[in-house]
């Protein structure tokens, strides 16, 4: 990517995966990339659950331990 090249940044289709802290299918996810004019590259993702709050990108969970 040069300098002045501008990227259009999209998030894919969530999908629900399985929360370790739940123990339920309540994790959702979804793929964030980046294209140029060369491709598209994968930047990122996101995931949290809907049951408890968790995350796997979180620093510190809001989920209560268990």
């Amino acid at each position: 990517m040069t300098e002045s090249e501008e990227a259009a940044v999209a998030v894919g289709a969530v999908r629900h995966e399985w929360c370790p802290h739940c123990l339920k299918n309540t994790l959702q996810a979804a793929t964030i990339s980046a294209a140029t004019s060369q491709a598209v590259h994968v930047i990122g993702g996101y995931a949290v659950c809907e049951e408890c709050g968790w995350s796997p990108y979180a620093e510190q969970s809001t989920a209560p331990s268990r």
